[in-house]
């Protein structure tokens, strides 16, 4: 009788831990910025939520900039992630210089 209370318990915990998901996402809100503890984020590790990993933002730069790293679009791209977005690692890049480089 003991295992089925206690069954009983961890699947309303279950549902309660269901439910704190479905009302991040409906008010768009990324299951990674809820407040969890320990427990939580095991259990939530187990359902690969894509809003429960990091954001990385990649920034397409020119050639010039990239390697002088200086881009006068960065700092506002890095603004807007952090107020909008609810921020994130941002990493600058040249396509056209990975190309040149991929080729030799």
């Amino acid at each position: 009788m003991l295992n089925i209370k206690k069954a009983i318990k961890e699947a309303f915990w279950e549902k309660e831990m269901c439910e704190r998901c479905t009302e991040l996402l409906e008010n768009k809100k990324w299951i990674k910025d809820g407040d969890w503890n320990s427990r939580e984020i095991l259990y939530l590790n187990k359902f690969y939520f894509l809003t429960s990993k990091q954001v990385i933002y990649l920034v397409n730069c020119s050639k010039s900039d990239y390697l002088k790293k200086q881009n006068k679009w960065l700092p506002p791209i890095s603004k807007f992630i952090e107020e909008r977005l609810g921020g994130g690692k941002v990493i600058p890049y040249s396509a056209t210089y990975e190309l040149e480089v991929s080729k030799g």
